[in-house]
């Protein structure tokens, strides 16, 4: 391997540089002290067994690497979510819409007649059950983006000549990055964060996921290309292993950052933006006709009351 070679390689290591650091951090703040101490003896362990030296740095990336991660998305959820709340409760009411506007709009995927202004979220939605579906919901939603990602590195000459671990490693040190564009939608999903209609209730997960899904369509593209690299390879088994090895790199790492976000962040995410629920929206908005009446007239203040005694007596004749 060539210098030009080792310097790729380690720039494209350095990317993942930040979410390393602020994942060791987290971990000496919360005295995570029996998980570091592992890591140490397992990465003593494997450079005393002569392990490549790659495949130390992997393991040591991907465990900092994916707490960091996890906590840099709580961070995010907590700036973005009353954020993107606000924007979507008045896309429907201005009259002409900024750049910002319709790109939030186009995210979640808000219909255009969609009365708006009416949002609603579920503070009990984080319960004491794991929320299995929920992570494997955004694991498969990475690894759609992630495919993308690894279609690039495949086609990219500057990575070319990397031999099979250096190429697989490249793709998971950027593929630490798609959990964070993906996993700060799951804080709407976690709350329920919906508009509120008479009918059926429009919850902004479910437009993310669609506008990603769209955009997902060429991934068609992939297997495409897959037959093509595989059709033209010099050593057909080479590609293969280097195929599932980029898969499996992208599949572990989006699945162990999501269980940690979801294991040690959602649940105190969910609190302290609940905590300012009632700032950004002190009463419901709209009245909603699925609502049943209150059986309690003291509901309604100064709603006039009719004297019974006024509409008569009801007499019940029998037939002898």
């Amino acid at each position: 391997m060539s210098a030009t070679d080792i310097d790729t390689y380690v720039a494209i290591q350095v990317l993942a540089a930040p979410f390393i650091l602020v994942g060791f951090l987290y971990m000496v703040y919360r005295k995570f002290l029996i998980p570091m101490v592992a890591v140490i003896v397992l990465v003593a362990a494997l450079w005393l067994l002569d392990v490549d030296s790659s495949t130390i740095l992997f393991l040591a990336e991907i465990i900092f690497g994916a707490v960091g991660v996890a906590c840099v998305v709580g961070v995010f959820q907590r700036l973005i979510f009353y954020k993107t709340l606000h924007i979507i409760r008045y896309i429907n009411v201005k009259e002409k819409l900024g750049f910002v506007d319709r790109a939030v709009a186009f995210l979640f995927n808000v219909p255009p007649d969609l009365d708006t202004r009416n949002m609603e979220v579920d503070f009990n939605q984080v319960g004491k059950k794991f929320p299995w579906k929920d992570m494997f919901s955004t694991v498969m939603l990475s690894m759609a983006v992630g495919l993308f990602v690894w279609i690039y590195f495949s086609m990219n000459p500057a990575l070319s000549d990397l031999d099979l671990t250096k190429a697989s490693l490249s793709v998971f040190t950027v593929i630490l990055y798609v959990p964070v564009i993906i996993l700060p939608f799951s804080v709407f999903k976690s709350m329920n964060a919906r508009i509120g209609t008479n009918y059926r209730d429009f919850k902004l997960y479910n437009g993310v996921v669609a506008t990603i899904q769209r955009m997902a369509v060429p991934v068609v593209a992939v297997f495409l290309y897959l037959f093509y690299k595989i059709g033209n390879a010099e050593d057909v088994m080479v590609v293969m292993k280097f195929i599932a090895l980029s898969a499996g790199t992208i599949f572990l790492v989006t699945l162990l950052t999501s269980l940690l976000y979801f294991y040690m962040m959602e649940a105190s995410i969910v609190s302290d933006i609940g905590k300012k629920w009632n700032l950004f929206m002190p009463v419901p908005l709209l009245m909603s006709l699925k609502d049943e009446d209150p059986e309690d007239g003291s509901y309604y203040p100064a709603t006039p009351e009719r004297d019974e005694s006024d509409l008569g007596d009801i007499e019940i004749a029998v037939r002898e």
